[in-house]
């Protein structure tokens, strides 16, 4: 029954994706992106392939690590927590806390250790370790106060969330793979955040009714700018068609009313 405390992907889809369709939308607008991104840094192999499925569930168990201790244990200290856990949940959170970091500490050794078998002790390995493993500091240091500064926190640890799995390949990395992937979803993620009425009262006016538009609109513009860079032969194809994919992924959504 509480199984989500342990497993990856669980409890994300059980404290954070609430509404129907999102589970669906959060593969689609986070993972499946991610993945792409990260091999089109390098050769297409069926170990590379492997290595980026490992990758994204090391991050996701990282991340949700974070997750649930500021789901936990920063509630405690806020005078208006936001409650993503019933009674029951958190009681038994209470009651098996040290078990749940325990095995989410065990499976992201067991990963660690599958995409060593993969990979070797190279450069690429160990910096991806490096790397995504910054999500538990980064996380702490975000789940111990609440002010302006969690929009800079929140901006590394989206780009951590997004971005990690590009270092499994540093040896091949291009830097306009990974700005356009910051751009296709750290950036405007961070300008969202800072539409939240808790940060900005007249940017949340004008933009939060309009959010759905706002990134149409968003998309729009990133793909003109990325069409004009392929003409002038600075941006691959394959970046222009992963702009394209988020354009007419949230125009479809627009379409349909759903946000």
């Amino acid at each position: 029954m509480y199984r989500f405390f342990y497993l990856p992907y669980l409890y994300t889809n059980r404290a954070k994706l609430t509404k129907r369709g999102r589970l669906l939308s959060y593969f689609l607008m986070l993972v499946l992106p991610s993945g792409y991104f990260a091999l089109l840094q390098t050769d297409f192999t069926f170990s590379h392939l492997l290595a980026v499925l490992l990758g994204l569930v090391i991050t996701q168990n990282l991340y949700e690590i974070g997750y649930i201790q500021n789901d936990t244990e920063t509630i405690k200290k806020e005078k208006k927590p936001t409650l993503r856990l019933n009674d029951g949940e958190l009681s038994f959170y209470e009651q098996h806390k040290r078990s749940v970091y325990l095995l989410r500490s065990v499976i992201d050794l067991v990963l660690c250790l599958g995409l060593f078998a993969v990979l070797g002790s190279g450069r690429n390995f160990w910096t991806f370790v490096g790397v995504v493993h910054l999500i538990i500091p980064v996380f702490l240091v975000y789940n111990s106060f609440r002010n302006k500064w969690n929009l800079v926190l929140h901006l590394v640890l989206a780009i951590l969330k997004y971005t990690s799995v590009q270092f499994l390949f540093l040896g091949t990395m291009e830097p306009e793979v990974f700005i356009v992937s910051m751009v296709a979803y750290p950036v405007i993620n961070f300008v969202e955040r800072v539409a939240n009425p808790q940060f900005t009262d007249v940017f949340s006016k004008y933009l939060r009714p309009r959010l759905a538009r706002f990134r149409v609109a968003y998309y729009l513009l990133a793909l003109l700018v990325s069409l004009g860079l392929y003409h002038a032969s600075l941006l691959d194809v394959c970046l222009v068609c992963a702009v394209a994919y988020y354009l007419v992924y949230r125009l479809l959504i627009l379409m349909a009313g759903i946000e």
